[in-house]
C-alpha cells in the first residue's frame, strides 16, 4: 500500500481525518483533549506549514483501488535533553490518523515504518509515538512491530 510525502492537495483530508479523531479524543477525555475556539480555523494553516516544511515528516497513506487518503502521520524532531544519549535524533509522531481503524495493519503499518525510514535518513536514532490511552487499537499495533510503552502521561484537573 503506497505512502508518499504528503502536499497541499492532501491539506483537506488531512484536516478532515484530524478533526474526526481530535473529536473521538475529545469525548474520551473532554478536558485534556478539548478543542480551542479557534482550533478549526488554525488547523489548516498549521498543516501547510508543516506539510512546507521540509524537515518535518508529513506522510500520507494512499488506497491503492482509490488513490484517496485514508490516513497520515507527522513526525518532527524531537529535543533530546543532555542527559541522555540515545545514540542520534529522536523524532516523535504525534499527529498519526487513518480513515477507520481497520487500516491499523496496512495503512498505519506501512505510515509507521515510512516514517521511520524518513527519520533514519535524517540521523534519527530513536522514533517515539504519542499513543493516548483510550486508543487502545494504537498501542495493540504498535507493540506488534517492536515499539515499547515507555512512560505515560498522567493529569489532574486543578
Amino acid at each position: 500500500m503506497p505512502t508518499r510525502l504528503a502536499t497541499k492537495d492532501d491539506l483537506d483530508v488531512i484536516v478532515t481525518l484530524t478533526q474526526d479523531r481530535r473529536s473521538k479524543l475529545a469525548r474520551a477525555q473532554p478536558v485534556f483533549w478539548k478543542p480551542s475556539e479557534q482550533a478549526a480555523a488554525i488547523t489548516p494553516l498549521f498543516f501547510t506549514m508543516l506539510i512546507d516544511a521540509d524537515e518535518v515528516g508529513t506522510l500520507v497513506h494512499t488506497d491503492e483501488a482509490t488513490g484517496a487518503v485514508n490516513g497520515f502521520l507527522i513526525t518532527t524532531e524531537e529535543p533530546v535533553p543532555p542527559v541522555y544519549d540515545p545514540g542520534g535524533k529522536a523524532f516523535k509522531i504525534d499527529d498519526f490518523c487513518l480513515a477507520n481503524d481497520t487500516l491499523w495493519p496496512t495503512a498505519g503499518q506501512a505510515l509507521l515504518a515510512h516514517a521511520e525510514t524518513w527519520a533514519k535518513d535524517q540521523g534519527g536514532a530513536v522514533m517515539i509515538l504519542v499513543a493516548p490511552t483510550c486508543e487502545r487499537i494504537r498501542h495493540d499495533q504498535a507493540k506488534s512491530i517492536g515499539y515499547d510503552t515507555v512512560t505515560e502521561w498522567m493529569r489532574k484537573p486543578l
